[in-house]
């Protein structure tokens, strides 16, 4: 398997935050696509600045968000400050907190789907395999009310192993339910 991950800074002073998947590692297991998604999203640790944030980018319903909860977000335009112009127009989907383990592959393609597709900061390749596997389900499976995350015979399987890969992610560094 891939060898161990380890946390950036994990002082209580910084934010704990580290890439899914860093840009060198692929899994056999999961489709390129969520290769390319896990390798542009990072895992981090909600704090009251970043739950502000989060506030401020949704519409509709909101989900509660807790300080220290677990949440992913685009890697490439985490770092842009939220004074910047471009801050909140980066989309609602920039970033998303997991209810549960098993509820991170679901998050991991709403990111993909929802952000990484426009995302002005990503990697023009990132952008196009992200819209490739977006236009994919699509048309493989409809858009009339579903989950176009998670849809269909062959995506059940390409699901499981996205699961797979997070549980095993969170069980390596040490996150919990």
């Amino acid at each position: 398997g891939p060898p161990p991950r380890t946390a950036l800074d994990r002082s209580p002073r910084k934010i704990k935050c580290f890439p899914m998947m860093n840009p060198q590692e692929q899994s056999l297991n999961i489709t390129p696509e969520d290769n390319l998604a896990c390798q542009s999203i990072e895992v981090f640790e909600a704090t009251p600045d970043i739950i502000a944030e989060y506030t401020r980018s949704q519409t509709g319903s909101l989900k509660t968000v807790v300080p220290k909860q677990v949440g992913l977000r685009c890697l490439h335009c985490s770092r842009i400050p939220q004074s910047a112009p471009d801050s909140l127009s980066m989309g609602a989907y920039k970033m998303a907190f997991p209810a549960s383990l098993a509820s991170m592959a679901d998050c991991v393609r709403l990111v993909a789907d929802n952000h990484l597709v426009s995302c002005s900061v990503a990697p023009p390749e990132i952008q196009v395999a992200c819209q490739r596997a977006l236009t994919k389900r699509r048309q493989e499976y409809g858009t009339e009310g579903r989950n176009l995350a998670f849809s269909g015979d062959d995506n059940d399987r390409t699901r499981a192993t996205l699961i797979d890969f997070c549980v095993e992610f969170c069980q390596q560094m040490g996150i919990a339910n």
